[in-house]
């Protein structure tokens, strides 16, 4: 069911995936710079790969008020605490764009404080990997000022100059709320200890998550000993990598995603138990069904075999056709016949005639 509160609405896209092929979930941050369709895309991504989502969709003013994102991030725990403990399961943080910093940073700030939380400590072993899509963005770029603010501010008729200087201001004071109270970049830096790995996609021309702060956040990552892959793909837009490359975009995709299931079954054996199990049962109810054919072909070829031992029915030597093959075989004048016994050697009698033929000489 969709959930709707302060910081935005999150959403299940489940695509009637049955449960025995579920691989896990994909839990998505996206933002307002994210449109529906496009968010559509990438859940129809993972769909096809064996998972579902649960997509987070923050609102604008998110990033002005870490409390709205605070509330978001809970709502999103609770209800990935309650999925999994009906069906336990590796999860993968994907970051749409600013969803990094809209929310998912929030998400990770609240686990590393949960110890001793049941809840949270089940959502926490299960995150198997992360993908930053875009992201993370850097607001205290100047190019950043432009991506923060929402896109119909700019369809407003007057000055470039003045909203440019309105920009940078509301960025400064979103980037002093951020960076001073929360520890934006400490959070994602410190989620390395997560013991997961990390798929970065970006490109050199993405104007508003700038080529060198994505390649200081993957280096950053690498000298916590985090495990890394950086993919750069050229010439594409913001948030338009998998549209102007899918076929790379879902290689490095999937590579990710079945990393993450193997992760999750080294940290929880009982989980690859349960999918052999789930083959076992699959095999044995096929093998029941041949075996059931089987058994009813030996039944079918023996009831054939009775029919051909059947004896075939006796004439009666009273209808109309038994009587006209009776005349015809039968001798009505057995006279001048000689019926002779002869011994077998079942020392069982028979009879033998043989007709005397009379000389007229």
């Amino acid at each position: 069911m969709p959930g709707n509160g302060d910081g935005g609405n999150f959403y299940w896209v489940r695509n009637q995936q049955s449960p025995e092929n579920l691989k896990g979930i994909v839990v998505v941050f996206s933002w307002i710079s994210v449109h529906e369709t496009i968010l559509r895309t990438y859940t129809d991504l993972y769909s096809s790969l064996g998972w579902i989502s649960l997509v987070s969709h923050s609102d604008f003013l998110n990033p002005f008020f870490p409390d709205r994102s605070t509330s978001l991030a809970f709502n999103l725990l609770n209800e990935l605490a309650e999925e999994l403990k009906i069906r336990p399961c590796p999860l993968v943080l994907v970051a749409l764009s600013g969803g990094s910093k809209a929310c998912m940073y929030k998400f990770l700030q609240i686990l590393e404080g949960g110890v001793g939380n049941v809840q949270l400590e089940l959502v926490r072993d299960s995150i198997s990997g992360q993908i930053y899509d875009s992201a993370p963005v850097d607001f205290a770029r100047d190019l950043g000022a432009r991506f923060i603010l929402h896109p119909n501010i700019f369809k407003v008729p007057g000055s470039n100059k003045l909203m440019s200087l309105f920009a940078k201001a509301v960025t400064f004071g979103a980037d002093a709320l951020f960076f001073t109270r929360s520890g934006y970049w400490k959070t994602i830096y410190s989620s390395v200890n997560l013991e997961c790995p990390f798929l970065v996609l970006c490109s050199e021309t993405d104007e508003f998550a700038p080529y060198p702060v994505i390649i200081n956040f993957v280096k950053q990552i690498e000298i916590l000993g985090g495990n890394v892959k950086l993919v750069k793909f050229n010439d594409s837009p913001h948030i338009g990598h998998y549209n102007n490359y899918p076929i790379q975009y879902r290689s490095a995709v999937s590579d990710l995603l079945e990393q993450a299931v193997s992760i999750y079954c080294n940290k929880n054996p009982g989980f690859g138990e349960r999918s052999c199990n789930h083959m076992k049962e699959m095999k044995d109810e096929i093998s029941g069904l041949i075996s059931d054919l089987q058994n009813a072909t030996i039944d079918l070829k023996k009831e054939e075999e009775c029919v051909h031992l059947w004896s075939p029915p006796k004439m009666n030597a009273h209808t109309l056709l038994g009587e006209i093959l009776f005349d015809a075989c039968v001798p009505k004048n057995v006279e001048g016949w000689d019926i002779k016994f002869v011994s077998g050697c079942n020392k069982r009698s028979s009879s033998s005639p043989t007709k005397r033929v009379r000389s007229r000489l």
